[in-house]
């Protein structure tokens, strides 16, 4: 799927050479990454050379920031991760619901997040 829209969506953004995406953001982007990975994404010019390794380098700077978000260090990630999680699985589970003809849930995903202590929200 990836290769017919052109590559992994966060990869399009970072690329110097697409021109699609605001470039001010891109840089900013780039240069957090850059920061938090110790990732050396590829210059416009050297980018413009050879795509396919600044692909990769975009793709390895990337990879690692998912990694990062399982870290310890950073557990309002971990947080948020968890609340995508649970609340990507309730949408799953109403629809699954829905389609099957039972009554669906009294209560509400928004309801039930709001309702679980802070520390894992």
């Amino acid at each position: 799927m990836y290769e017919r829209w052109g590559g992994r969506p966060t990869t399009q953004l970072l690329r110097t050479r697409d021109e699609s995406s605001n470039p001010r953001q891109r840089d900013i982007w780039r240069q957090a990454i850059e920061e938090v990975t110790d990732v050396q994404l590829l210059s416009k010019r050297r980018e413009a050379a050879n795509p396919v390794a600044a692909d990769h380098a975009i793709e390895a700077a990337t990879d690692q920031v998912r990694y990062l978000g399982q870290d310890p260090r950073f557990p309002m990630v971990a947080n948020e991760n968890a609340a995508y999680g649970f609340e990507r699985n309730m949408w799953g589970f109403r629809r699954r619901v829905a389609h099957s003809g039972q009554q669906r849930p009294t209560t509400t995903i928004r309801s039930q997040v709001n309702a679980a202590p802070m520390s894992i929200r």
